[in-house]
């Protein structure tokens, strides 16, 4: 039983200088013992704020029908006036859910009929680029093939 309280009243030569600093009157234990609460409080609630803000954006562009948008037209092979079309015709119509442009060549033909009717620059060459970025998006099968 003794060697198990003189291993208990160890002190590792680690801890000695501490045990000293407070046994001459150097500090005091609370103040010391506050502050560094205060340091690792400090840090937590300054690495949660970090998180809370980067996880709000994250969610928010999960849940952005346009952040889709822009990232699906982003990896679709078109150069950057063809994606730039593509984002003006989603613009000028205001919908809700630009994604669905993607969906079905009639589905697209019928957007762009709509946004070319009722936007004012649009003219014979913008129809041919329309008919370009559809051609790229939904390119045209061969059926004749068995």
């Amino acid at each position: 039983m003794n060697l198990l309280f003189t291993i208990a009243q160890y002190t590792p030569p680690r801890m000695r200088g501490i045990q000293e600093h407070f046994h001459e009157g150097g500090g005091s234990l609370t103040a010391d013992f506050l502050r560094i609460v205060g340091v690792v409080l400090g840090g937590m609630a300054l690495a949660y704020i970090i998180f809370s803000v980067i996880n709000r954006r994250r969610q928010q562009d999960t849940n952005s029908p346009h952040a889709l948008f822009n990232e699906v037209v982003r990896q679709l092979p078109l150069s950057i006036p063809q994606r730039d079309l593509l984002r003006r015709i989603a613009a000028g119509l205001h919908l809700t859910h630009p994604t669905v442009l993607l969906l079905s060549p009639q589905i697209f033909n019928t957007y762009a009929n709509r946004w070319m009717s009722s936007s004012r620059t649009a003219n014979r060459l913008t129809r041919k680029r329309i008919d370009d970025v559809m051609n790229i998006l939904f390119p045209k099968t061969d059926t004749a093939h068995p």
